[in-house]
């Protein structure tokens, strides 16, 4: 006999009709019924496939117009904490301090922060060191130094009249070449200030759908690279957790050439 396949309309209406006409039955509760449609015979996990720019482009700072006190910068820092340094032989860093700290995280979110680092915050929850308990950020290529007056208190976004640094006056900034660290010039000093920061370890997307779907990674280099197949395993995706928060970006960025490698690789 030939199955009649109803629109999902008629079905459920019918389905309804079915149930009003049912007399003298208990009362049900909503945990009697699937919440799937009975012709749906399993639930299939959504295939997301991540294409991440490892552009050399990406090593350049995320904010290149002038600091707005007002505005929240995005970043390894929180933007409403001021920090401290602490200059330790091995384990040089920022720590939250709102009490003594004279660097405003939501500044140094705005003067150090890459597009990579951008990247991994939102992806992964950042680069970070569980060892030492600080997320570390990548070391650019020789970035162009920028001016930064701070002479005059500023009021924050929080409402907090306060200076952005404790260098009180102008300095010139630049990312250094070889190492995650920031050089300030002003009228008569020079520091290096590692970039690394204390905090906590945070998760990002990957690990907000990594049991929710199954996840692909391409990177831009050479026309696409598939640096981890389509899958829902759990070890997986720690191994793309590690790829995004360790590759190092370089050369150019030949989108349309990796669009159609994933397309490829999807079709």
């Amino acid at each position: 006999m030939k199955r009649k396949n109803y629109p999902q309309p008629v079905a459920i209406a019918f389905v309804c009709l079915f149930m009003l006409s049912v007399s003298g039955a208990a009362a049900y509760r909503g945990a009697d019924f699937l919440w799937l449609p009975p012709f749906v015979t399993m639930e299939e996990k959504p295939s997301v496939t991540f294409v991440l720019d490892t552009s050399a482009s990406m090593l350049q700072r995320a904010y290149s117009g002038p600091f707005n006190a007002a505005r929240q910068y995005f970043g390894y820092f929180d933007p409403d904490t001021y920090y401290a340094y602490i200059d330790e032989a091995d384990n040089a860093h920022f720590a939250p301090d709102n009490a003594t700290g004279q660097w405003s995280g939501n500044f140094l979110n705005w003067a150090v922060k890459l597009r990579i680092d951008v990247a991994r915050k939102l992806l992964s929850g950042g680069k970070f060191v569980v060892t030492d308990n600080c997320y570390e950020m990548e070391h650019g290529h020789g970035t162009d130094g920028f001016e930064y007056d701070d002479t005059t208190p500023l009021r924050d976004h929080g409402g907090r009249l306060a200076h952005m640094t404790p260098l009180r006056g102008p300095v010139t900034c630049r990312l250094a070449d070889e190492e995650n660290s920031m050089i300030v010039s002003g009228a008569e000093v020079e520091h290096q200030y590692v970039l690394r920061v204390k905090g906590e370890a945070e998760s990002g997307l990957l690990q907000a759908i990594g049991k929710k779907a199954r996840i692909a990674l391409f990177t831009l280099e050479e026309g696409g690279i598939n640096r981890h197949p389509m899958s829902d395993d759990e070890v997986e995706l720690e191994r793309i957790v590690s790829t995004v928060n360790s590759v190092r970006p370089q050369g150019e960025a030949p989108l349309a050439a990796t669009l159609y490698t994933v397309h490829e690789y999807l079709g």
